[in-house]
């Protein structure tokens, strides 16, 4: 899962012998980045602009970020709580990110499903 996480977070600028499809694109929001993504008119490792919602100082706001596809998508799945994360995910990171989603969030997560 760590091996994953590091390949699909990982950035990669195009060569003249491996260009990467979709770089320097600028999205509207994560679902156009999925959208894009799921039609191949981009790649995992493309390094992309996206107006994506974070978190400064506690409070949630909304910017224009650089970042790769594979970060837009590994963040559909980080709590809003947490802020996006734009990071190559490493075993050191993710334990890092780990512990603070357990801080802010809580361990009791399936009280809401009861």
């Amino acid at each position: 899962m760590v091996l994953g996480l590091y390949y699909m977070t990982k950035a990669r600028k195009s060569t003249p012998e491996f260009p990467v499809k979709g770089e320097g694109y600028t999205f509207y929001g994560p679902e156009e980045v999925t959208i894009a993504y799921n039609e191949k008119r981009i790649d995992l490792h493309a390094i992309i602009k996206c107006k994506l919602n974070d978190v400064e100082d506690g409070k949630p706001v909304t910017k224009i970020i650089e970042t790769t596809t594979g970060r837009v998508l590994f963040n559909k799945v980080v709590p809003a709580e947490i802020g996006y994360l734009n990071e190559l995910m490493t075993k050191k990171a993710l334990r890092d990110i780990i512990g603070d989603v357990l801080t802010k969030t809580g361990t009791n997560c399936y009280s809401k499903i009861s």
